[in-house]
């Protein structure tokens, strides 16, 4: 799998292959390479990959990170499984996107969210953000109280998928919010609308220290 720009390539392959072993047992390595330099390709990163059993994916036009959409709807089972850098950065379940039961299409074994007929409308796109002064965490949190309605803020206290999601006070969520699986940070944890907008998803980055933000990966949306 080639990114857009075609400058890097992803590719899958056997790492372990016990002998008579079934295939869904085996064990995978995904490792991306830097293909600019005609005639050669750079090792970038690689990690362990869980494999769905169909090829495809989706790589980042910098090369640092790859994406499985399954167009297979699980409620618990990975839709959308994203690497970056040589780790695993985590899965959205299928019933994280809160699809409503009639937008599913069912066949004879499975329920589809995405037309499988061809390449799902699936895209990278590279967002930024400058950065936060002291300040941000405070004016961020008395915002999104304000701003249930809309949404509320989106922004990320460490490498993790965030959807529309809410950084609060550890009080608790505000109302029409639920705990997104409780994860604290510092003095801080996720909340979630219970009826979230239909975004996708986003890997952002804050360092506490210097109140840095950054977007170290893109956003997968479906438009």
């Amino acid at each position: 799998m080639r990114s857009p720009n075609g400058h890097y390539l992803a590719q899958v392959s056997v790492r372990e292959k016990p002998e008579g072993a079934p295939r869904w047992t085996w064990k995978y390595q995904l490792t991306v390479f830097d293909t600019r330099q005609e005639g050669a390709r750079q090792s970038l990163w690689s990690c362990e990959y869980t494999h769905e059993g169909y090829s495809g994916g989706y790589l980042s036009d910098d090369g640092s990170t790859f994406a499985y959409v399954n167009s297979w709807y699980e409620p618990d089972g990975p839709t959308v499984s994203m690497y970056h850098l040589g780790k695993n950065a985590g899965v959205i379940v299928g019933r994280e996107f809160n699809i409503p039961a009639a937008a599913l299409r069912s066949t004879v074994s499975h329920q589809l969210w995405l037309d499988d007929s061809g390449a799902p409308n699936v895209r990278f796109v590279q967002t930024t953000k400058e950065p936060a002064p002291p300040s941000y965490y405070d004016t961020l949190a008395k915002e999104c109280q304000t701003r249930q309605s809309q949404g509320c803020c989106l922004a990320s206290v460490e490498t993790m998928r965030a959807s529309h999601s809410t950084l609060l006070p550890l009080e608790g969520c505000p109302a029409g919010y639920q705990p997104n699986g409780m994860r604290c940070i510092d003095s801080y944890h996720w909340c979630q609308p219970a009826n979230p907008l239909p975004l996708g998803l986003e890997i952002t980055t804050i360092d506490h220290q210097t109140h840095q933000i950054s977007v170290e990966s893109a956003t997968l949306v479906k438009p």
